[in-house]
């Protein structure tokens, strides 16, 4: 844009018109080459590390107000979200249950008498409720007359 049009904000129905005169023009293919080499110049550009420690240096010690953090919500929610309306593939819903499971082992009396590879598969094995087995191995309290701990399994 020409910097006499710059900070110019158009009506709707001026866009509109503006739209309406482009619809079925084709820029020229030197015009196409153009803007190509154009993109390609700036793909990949990265700050220096000296651009970036500046950048930093300016945004440290500053926090979004209240009311921008309200705002940024609002913006993000329902059909502005970028995932809206879509779910996970099967396969990644698995990916990220294998990342987030924990191996439960059992203890009583010191030794290792049982494991499973997940919190819910021990708490349905053991008919106890799920948020309480998980109380009890976080507080390292007995449940049910034995211990039970977890490790991480899917940390890298």
């Amino acid at each position: 844009m020409s910097e006499t049009r710059k900070g110019i904000t158009f009506s709707k129905e001026t866009l509109k018109k503006m739209s309406e005169a482009k619809k079925g023009k084709k820029h020229s293919k030197e015009t196409r080459e153009k803007m190509s080499r154009l993109k390609k110049d700036k793909k990949g550009k990265k700050h220096s590390k000296e651009t970036r420690e500046k950048m930093s240096s300016l945004r440290k010690g500053k926090k979004h107000s209240k009311e921008t953090l309200k705002k940024m919500s609002e913006v993000k929610k329902g059909d502005n979200n970028h995932f809206f309306g879509l779910s996970h593939t099967m396969k990644i819903k698995n990916i990220i249950s294998k990342k987030n499971s924990k191996k439960v082992f059992e203890f009583k009396d010191g030794d290792k008498i049982n494991e499973w590879d997940s919190l819910s598969k021990c708490a349905l094995d053991n008919n106890i409720n799920i948020g309480y087995l998980s109380k009890c191995i976080t507080n390292n309290k007995k449940c049910k007359k034995r211990y039970f701990k977890y490790e991480k399994v899917g940390t890298n």
